[in-house]
């Protein structure tokens, strides 16, 4: 699974760089901040949602990932989803070769926080097989458009996104900055490394909540 998963996620930025989103999320006009709650599974954080006003689906929130992915296409069928594209791409392991489909104009709303005109990937099937990961339910990865328009906390211990407008967001006094650079929609930083020989490197490092383990 994580082999394949690693092949559909290198795949991502070339299938979707020919058709981005003019929109993405936002919250209520005059809102300061918002609440997501969150489920964490195995220091994955798994949260709900609403694809285009009809089903819940459960998505685990990654932001090593650019574009929001649903792991089966009966679900997006079932949620009218159009699609502008297929692709039949070759596979690893059992998957000898895979469809996946891109959507546009898709929304994906949580309480009080929506999201228009997302570019979407749908699986044809379901070869992720994250529930048998997780150990329950799991419908696709949203992606990092989350980070796109608002600025983003993640509160492990209440289990909770806490999502702030950008134009009003003061960061707490004792807060530290750190840069942070946007490659190819993903988030990256850079942070000096002592080898075990004393040299010392600028390495760059994706922030990744889809990873389950610390550093890599």
């Amino acid at each position: 699974m994580k082999k394949f998963l690693l092949v559909l996620l290198a795949l991502i930025g070339f299938l979707t760089s020919k058709s981005q989103s003019e929109f993405g999320f936002s919250i209520p006009k005059g809102e300061r901040r918002v609440e997501i709650p969150f489920e964490n599974y195995n220091n994955l954080i798994l949260v709900k949602a609403i694809v285009n006003n009809r089903l819940p689906l459960f998505f685990i929130f990654d932001t090593g990932v650019q574009t929001s992915i649903i792991t089966d296409k009966a679900l997006s069928d079932m949620m009218q989803v159009h699609y502008d594209h297929m692709y039949t791409l070759a596979g690893v392991g059992e998957h000898k070769q895979f469809n996946v489909f891109l959507a546009n104009n898709v929304s994906i709303d949580f309480p009080d926080v929506s999201g228009k005109g997302l570019n979407l990937l749908v699986l044809e099937e379901d070869y992720l097989l994250l529930k048998n990961y997780l150990g329950t339910p799991v419908h696709g990865i949203l992606g990092c458009d989350l980070l796109q328009n608002l600025v983003v906390s993640i509160d492990y211990d209440k289990r909770k996104l806490i999502v702030y407008d950008p134009d009003t967001y003061r960061a707490p006094k004792r807060a530290i900055g750190i840069p942070i650079v946007i490659h190819d929609g993903k988030p990256y930083i850079q942070i000096p490394i002592e080898l075990i020989d004393g040299h010392k490197v600028l390495a760059k490092l994706l922030i990744d909540t889809g990873a389950s383990h610390a550093m890599l």
